[in-house]
Formats: C-alpha cells, structure tokens, sequence
C-alpha cells in the first residue's frame, strides 16, 4: 500500500531485492548494498560514500588540465563528443551533482576531500573516480 502513495521510494523493488539477497549474502552484505543503492540514486557527495563505492582510479596526469569532453572518450564514458555536447546543453552532464560547460577543464579544485570525483550522464550512469596524485 505504501509503494503505491510513494512509488519514488521502490518500497517493492527494496524488499523484493532484500528477499532475494538474503538467499546469498550475509546481513552485512545486504546492508552494503542497500547502502550503496540508496546513494546511487541519491545526490549526497559524503566522504562515507566514496570509501564504501566501486571507484575507477587514475593517475593526477590523467585528469589534470583535461576538458569534461575529452575526459569521457578517453575513460570510455561516451563513445562521442557529440553526445556529451548534447548532454551538456541540456544539463545532463553532472561534475559532483554539477552541470558543468563545454569548455570545462578539469582541475584540483574539482576533487572532494582531495581525491574523489563523481561525473553523471542523465540520471542512471553515474561514474566514480579516485585520483592518485
């Protein structure tokens, strides 16, 4: 009844996922990824959330000085510029929840807590990067 007031929530999808972990997974498994679920979908940025996340890691030289663009065909993100261009002029592509411009280049400044980033295209590929220096 409650999935049906608020659908936003997956109430339904939740319980049907925790059933059928429970199958495979200890509790502590389970609890990992409802935790990691729950922030995918969501926008908190929190030190907790990066530590606990599948991240790629790369090299400062890798990142440093790069455009947003150049950025995604080199990690394999989009297989076009013009599909980012597209994304970016509707503010779909997201730097940390940000929409970012064409002529994004990426810096130090763009790091949280000095090593994480996070580039979202639409709302359901989300990528996490962790940046060795």
């Amino acid at each position: 009844e409650n999935h049906n007031k608020e659908k936003e929530k997956r109430i339904a999808q939740r319980k049907l996922a925790e059933s059928f972990l429970s199958y495979y997974c200890d509790e502590i498994k389970i609890k990992e990824c409802i935790f990691l679920s729950n922030n995918f979908f969501s926008n908190d940025l929190s030190l907790e959330y990066f530590e606990n996340s599948a991240k790629m890691d790369l090299n400062f030289s890798e990142f440093n000085e790069t455009s947003i663009l150049q950025f995604c065909i080199n990690n394999k993100l989009a297989h076009r510029k013009s599909e980012l261009k597209t994304l970016i002029t509707q503010e779909k592509l997201l730097l940390n929840n940000e929409p970012v411009k064409l002529d994004k280049k990426l810096s130090e400044n763009d790091l949280l807590f000095g090593k994480y980033f996070v580039v979202r295209l639409s709302k359901i590929k989300k990528y996490i990067f962790k940046i060795n220096k």
